[in-house]
């Protein structure tokens, strides 16, 4: 999908799934995370005829429901807030829960000061006609990336008695939230922690206080890895100008994010164990730098770069977690094509077709022939971000702490952790035992069975839904970054993966792998 001409600038398309709904297809979409980019919503198509059913919009209009959570004037560029990730359906209900992300643009919110609702958010909608039931904000004027990477999850647990119909969100900074599914009340207490911190961006306040749940699956606290002395020694001196403090609001140079961008939980979502009326959930338990620095408005050829690229492929071109290394591409492709590749997109990758010609063709040339400064005669500023990677110390592996990826069991009803085990390993390192970082969901079976892939090192597990261990595994041809689907045909039981690879560095693939059930 395209914008139109006279629409915001970035791109928008489809990252995950709609909800099908009686005869209705509902859908989020996924937008750029700039200033100026779109505003999210939420939209029910007629599965008949293709005509628009409903809208709701994650950022309100001007006088609207939550439009108070907004500064004065800021509703009028106001983007993003949009459900990039997978939402969820109680049918029975007619009920939608919709995962929110982070208002626009990421990092800098002196442009949009307020609590900036319904960014950040659970929201809960008449699925048959948009009208809006009730939400939660479990991050007020994000500035480090906290969107809402999870589908909620439907469970139930047991209170005095009774069994309640419940919803759960897992977030980024590691915690979980358990809401009546019906008048989204919190199950679990909640707890104000007092964040408010002077910032040395122009123009930026941030919050007073964040909610806070009383259920964290991942640690709060960064410490420095003591794996080796050399590895404390290397990430000591690569911190030793970061601001490590707990809320640090981003600045012209390096804070330190525990969790970092990718969780605490990720896109791969829980999975509820009717049995035992347990959440079981993947983590990662890594820190991450977010880097901001000043890049002169205007055009210049490096300045473009770092803008629209620098984020996932570094500003030296070495690529990051989040995107490959581009050292050599011009080489590699052609000038022509990447050119073609960068405005038109290619993979995971979006395009860049809404910026200006000379633009694309200066991230070009910048790539063909680096330019050393970024040196324009003007004195106004916008901001860069670098980048998406975590913290590393001397041999590339994680500089906090282990374990650095867990699975987890968790107890709805008191809220307590029940296991937590060590999930995966980096293939350099096949034998630590510490974990890894994860992306990709799990599935629970009748039988207590657990499957899931999410690891680097290929592996797709099966473990037992009683304490985590390891009952089973296989490699596959590359990572499964995704969740397992469970089906049966005439009566016998199989469980599917997708192996897609293509991040942290193990190799790509494009196959599935199809197991069958005793």
């Amino acid at each position: 999908m395209r914008p139109k001409e006279n629409d915001r600038g970035g791109h928008f398309g489809l990252t995950a799934p709609g909800v099908v709904f009686e005869d209705n297809l509902i859908t989020g979409f996924t937008t750029a995370e700039w200033a100026d980019s779109f505003p999210g919503s939420i939209r029910a198509f007629s599965a008949i005829d293709g005509e628009l059913v409903w809208q709701f919009n994650t950022i309100p209009a001007s006088g609207g429901r939550g439009s108070e959570t907004w500064a004065e004037g800021s509703l009028a560029k106001a983007g993003g807030a949009n459900a990039w990730t997978a939402m969820t359906l109680d049918e029975k209900r007619a009920l939608l829960f919709v995962p929110t992300g982070s208002a626009t643009p990421d990092f800098v919110g002196a442009p949009r000061l307020g609590d900036n609702l319904y960014a950040n958010s659970i929201v809960a909608l008449d699925a048959r006609t948009g009208e809006y039931r009730w939400h939660y904000q479990v991050m007020r004027h994000d500035l480090w990336d906290r969107d809402n990477p999870s589908p909620p999850t439907l469970v139930q647990l047991e209170r005095d008695g009774k069994t309640i119909d419940a919803v759960t969100l897992t977030t980024k900074s590691g915690h979980l939230f358990v809401f009546d599914r019906e008048t989204g009340e919190s199950l679990h207490p909640i707890f104000e922690a007092e964040t408010a911190m002077e910032s040395s961006m122009p123009g930026e306040v941030t919050a007073a206080t964040q909610p806070i749940s009383s259920i964290a699956f991942s640690r709060q606290t960064f410490e420095v890895t003591d794996r080796t002395p050399e590895a404390r020694a290397a990430v000591l001196e690569k911190i030793k100008d970061y601001d490590i403090r707990p809320w640090a609001p981003p600045k012209v140079g390096t804070i330190l994010l525990f969790p970092w961008y990718d969780g605490g939980a990720e896109w791969g979502g829980s999975a509820f164990d009717p049995a035992t009326n347990r959440l079981i959930l993947n983590a990662n338990d890594v820190a991450g730098p977010l880097t901001l620095s000043e890049i002169p408005v205007g055009f210049s050829k490096a300045g473009s770069y770092a803008q629209h690229c620098g984020s996932c492929h570094a500003p030296d071109f070495s690529g990051t977690d989040a995107g490959p290394s581009l050292v050599g591409v011009i080489e590699r492709l052609g000038y022509s094509e990447t050119l073609a590749i960068t405005k038109e997109g290619k993979g995971r990758m979006a395009g860049f077709a809404h910026l200006e010609e000379h633009v694309l063709g200066g991230i070009a040339q910048h790539l063909l022939q680096p330019e050393p400064v970024i040196d324009e005669p003007t004195t106004e500023v916008t901001y860069a971000h670098c980048c998406y990677v975590y913290l590393r110390d001397h041999e590339d592996l994680p500089g906090n702490t282990p374990p650095w990826g867990t699975l987890n069991s968790i107890d709805l009803a008191t809220g307590e952790i029940v296991w937590k085990v060590p999930f995966g390993n980096f293939p350099t390192h096949p034998d630590l035992g510490f974990g890894a970082v994860n992306y990709g969901g799990p599935v629970v079976t009748k039988s207590s069975l657990i499957f899931i892939g999410a690891t680097p090192d290929r592996k797709f597990r099966a473990h037992d839904t009683r304490d985590g261990s390891i009952l089973w595994e296989t490699e596959l041809t590359a990572a499964a970054f995704s969740t397992p689907a469970v089906y049966s045909v005439a009566g016998k039981q199989y469980v599917a993966i997708a192996a897609g690879g293509g991040r942290m560095g193990p190799p790509s693939g494009s196959e599935y792998f199809v197991f069958s059930l005793p």
